[in-house]
């Protein structure tokens, strides 16, 4: 496991950040989360432009949760991005979404995601979905530096 562990969430529901945030902060192995709301926003942070530009205290994410259906840029197009590019493609990117869609999971694959997460209509079943994605992928699974 990384000294610290940081986890991008790019989610556009506000609700469902919460949700998310909450499980993440209580796992106890998150040190920092930063939340986008946008495909656009997304690759300024990874990418260091715009807002993010100085990068000024911002730590490389451990791990991306990407939304496929994000307003700007749709979530396969940021993970295309992501995983062309040498300096952060070894970053695991797990897209977590409510599409069911065969295509949108096809694509995520094909574009280099390492993983596809349906969200479930439960609360508690969201919860219990992400706390086990985060553990496998930051304390279970060797990250590079």
């Amino acid at each position: 496991m990384p000294a610290k562990t940081s986890v991008l969430l790019a989610e556009q529901s506000q609700d469902l950040v919460e949700i998310i945030t909450s499980t993440l902060k209580g796992t106890g192995i998150v040190d920092e989360i930063h939340v986008v709301q946008d495909g656009e926003e997304a690759l300024e942070f990874i990418f260091r432009q715009g807002k993010y530009a100085s990068g000024e205290g911002m730590t490389r994410p451990s791990l991306i949760l990407l939304d496929v259906k994000l307003p700007k840029e749709n979530g396969i197009s940021v993970l295309r991005k992501i995983k062309s590019s040498p300096e952060f493609r070894s970053i695991p990117v797990v897209m977590l979404s409510s599409s069911e869609s065969p295509v949108d999971i096809q694509s995520s694959y094909a574009e280099g995601a390492n993983s596809y997460v349906i969200k479930p209509a439960r609360f508690n079943d969201l919860m219990d979905r992400v706390e086990r994605v985060v553990n496998y992928w930051i304390q279970t699974n060797a990250l590079p530096d």
